[in-house]
């Protein structure tokens, strides 16, 4: 079975195992005054699958672009740290239901097999989505930069380099391990859809739900089928809310979430080939919470989620939201307001609003009009972002001069993935590097007959002690050993090798090929072979191969150090199986890790060091990139690209399970002292924002 197979029959087997959980499914919380609110902000999860090794998967650009690559511990082991976070922190919220906002960038290839992990994770938690931002490393983007529909990239390829096919097209396909496994933006579409709709009921189809619109500004928009062209007025007000907001029932048939999706069904072709068509984006609202106050009335909290990816920059890094899209969701506020003046709002976005209001963004000054007039609205209570991989907190009043009353405080969430930690005040001790972000909202009675509505912020991470009594004294010996005899990052010895090592032989080789390269280049009478140089052998082309070659010594580095960490993972497991002993359902469970693991580790074992000789023989006579590239398969042949899925069936609260997930951070640890990034200054506790709420209006007070 090929692994898009396996992902579609993953997918297939998620929808209906979780088609019946829909314990949560219901109207939005109706709240006295003091009970809390709970949203969970997760960003940048970045799940990477570890298939064949490519050129971004290198210590040479981890160098100059810090987090650009992680090793295998780090990435294998990401998704067990996810589900491990998530498992303690409804644990400790027992009693209390949370929802779970996803704030983009679940994939980092992207391939349909990192979404899967991430549905894998969240379908094991009794656990809401509401929101789903797409970030950058989503659908369509060469490695979360280049938008391959774009047509800036069109006209490149056509006028600069005369293809139809890019080299970046094919290196994304190899990357994600196949053509039909890369995530293409129907497909990302479509796995948001089912992480949104696992627990609700009702829904929408997503053709039913996908907008045909043939162009849209601020002014208005002109639909596709039937073809009319409709203002954004107050005489329309209601038909555009029903035309686009689709609502997805409760089982109290109340609908508390919404959903609009345009040109969804071109969304995988280039923006050449759309015509005039709107920018395909996917935005959603939900219900958080409805609060009652004093005097009977209650005050309805809605979150809205942005598609930032609403535009056609060659650069996807360079975000936009277009004037239509905002629109649309001044469109769905306005309603919220006609049913209810006291309605507050919560907006959120994969990137940070300095991202697309800033001076790189310049070419989009009337985008950045539209969502300064959004955010300038008072009823707008909060801004949540990521991207950044780093948390910070700052005014947004203050930054894009809005001429609020209230402060609009923009959060943004660091990656769930990269040890960047906050450094405690008065000490160097870090802590909850790898964190969620945990938001806690409730209305207090402010003096006489007012109310505040208040949001407390915290980052949440997970330390030794979370784990329990599963850390004994031979998990940490085993840490401590690995950590003397190996290292979990791999980085300083990588560039060790690369060097002392192949450095020099690739510029040797290249250098005896150099002349024979030049005259192929620079010879215009013959132009087949310069057509075909430039064509197969182009420059671009050579530096992907060498940098996958980078890849493939970095790959082999990794293997030989990963096999005594799986050693010891089996050791752990055997322990955890006598423990369970009288469990048979708990034994067999464990049992098929064993048996998974150990196969991983035995074909590692025996094949690394083959394939490692033969790659360096082949390095030594001069061999070109072209060919060395080829064996960057190893963690596919070997089946360590399943690692990351097999680990997830490691029993809470088991020794295994705390070996691998303080492994994983001991190795994001690591990364980030070799970089020497500068903690965060940032602390764990968010001071809580007070809005006073008023008919009409909203004014913070502290």
């Amino acid at each position: 079975m090929s692994l898009a197979e396996e992902g579609l029959e993953r997918e297939i087997v998620f929808t209906a195992a979780t088609a019946s959980n829909i314990l949560f499914a219901a109207t939005a919380p109706t709240l006295a005054l003091g009970e809390v609110a709970t949203t969970v902000y997760a960003g940048d999860p970045q799940f990477e699958y570890l298939g064949p090794r490519t050129l971004f998967d290198n210590g040479v650009l981890d160098y100059f672009i810090p987090s650009s690559n992680r090793n295998v511990v780090s990435m294998a082991t990401a998704p067990l740290f996810v589900d491990t976070l998530l498992g303690h922190l409804s644990q400790e919220r027992p009693a209390n239901r949370y929802a779970l906002h996803v704030l983009g960038d679940v994939p980092d290839t992207p391939a349909r097999q990192e979404m899967s992990y991430f549905e894998s994770v969240v379908g094991r938690q009794e656990v809401v989505v509401e929101g789903y931002d797409r970030g950058n490393h989503s659908s369509s983007n060469a490695f979360g930069v280049i938008n391959l529909l774009s047509r800036g990239f069109d006209w490149i390829m056509r006028h600069v380099f005369r293809r139809k096919e890019s080299f970046l097209k094919r290196e994304l396909e190899h990357a994600a391990g196949g053509a039909e496994n890369v995530l293409t933006p129907r497909r990302t579409i479509e796995g948001m859809y089912r992480m949104l709709h696992r627990d609700r009921v009702g829904a929408t189809s997503l053709d039913d739900l996908n907008v045909r619109v043939r162009s849209g500004d601020s002014d208005g928009y002109v639909l596709e089928n039937p073809h009319m062209s409709v203002p954004f007025d107050v005489d329309h007000q209601r038909h555009t809310f029903d035309a686009f907001w689709k609502p997805a029932a409760s089982e109290e048939g109340e609908p508390r979430y919404w959903e609009a999706l345009v040109n969804y069904d071109v969304a995988d072709l280039s923006s050449s080939k759309r015509g005039k068509r709107a920018h395909p984006f996917y935005i959603q609202a939900a219900e958080q919470a409805r609060f009652e106050l004093a005097d009977g009335s209650d005050v309805p909290v809605y979150s809205i989620s942005l598609d930032t990816l609403d535009h056609d920059n060659l650069i996807s890094v360079i975000p936009s939201v277009s004037e239509f899209q905002i629109r649309l969701i001044e469109n769905f506020i306005d309603e919220k307001m006609r049913e209810n003046p006291n309605a507050r709002f919560k907006l959120s976005s994969h990137f940070p609003v300095t991202g697309f209001t800033g001076l790189m963004s310049i070419w989009n000054w009337r985008h950045r009009g539209a969502l300064k007039q959004l955010l300038a609205r008072e009823e707008v209570v909060l801004y949540t972002s990521a991207h950044t991989h780093d948390r910070k907190v700052h005014d947004l009043n203050d930054k894009l001069n809005l001429k609020r009353e209230a402060p609009l405080m923009e959060v943004t969430v660091p990656s769930l993935v990269d040890y960047i930690p906050v450094q405690r005040a008065g000490t160097a001790e870090h802590e909850d590097a790898r964190a969620l972000t945990v938001e806690q909202m409730w209305v207090e009675q402010a003096g006489g007959a007012g109310a505040q509505l208040k949001i407390a912020l915290q980052y949440h991470g997970l330390d030794q002690e979370d784990l329990g009594m599963s850390v004994t004294p031979e998990v940490i010996a085993a840490l401590d050993l690995y950590k003397r005899t190996h290292g979990y990052s791999r980085a300083r010895e990588t560039i060790k090798d690369l060097r002392n090592k192949y450095i020099k032989m690739s510029f040797r080789n290249w250098w005896h090929r150099l002349t024979g390269d030049a005259v192929a280049v620079l010879n215009p009478r013959n132009s087949k072979r310069l057509k075909e140089y430039w064509g197969e052998k182009s420059l671009l082309q050579n530096i992907s191969n060498h940098l996958t070659v980078v890849s493939v010594a970095q790959m082999f580095n990794e293997a030989e150090h990963l096999v005594p960490l799986l050693r010891s993972l089996l050791w752990f497991t055997a322990r955890d199986h006598e423990a369970a002993a009288g469990d048979a359902a708990a034994q067999a469970q464990i049992a098929s890790v064993m048996e998974a693991v150990g196969g991983i580790t035995n074909e590692l074992k025996a094949l690394y060091p083959k394939r490692q000789q033969e790659f360096d023989e082949a390095f030594a006579r001069g061999v070109r990139s072209s060919e060395l590239r080829t064996f960057n398969d190893l963690f596919v042949e070997t089946g360590v690209d399943q690692l990351a899925e097999v680990l997830l069936d490691l029993p809470m609260n088991s020794q295994a399970r705390s070996f691998a997930v303080l492994a994983g951070l001991e190795s994001s640890r690591e990364e980030f002292e070799f970089h020497r990034g500068k903690p965060t200054e940032v602390p764990n506790q968010v001071p809580t924002i007070a809005i006073r709420l008023n008919p009409g209006g909203s004014t913070a007070v502290g």
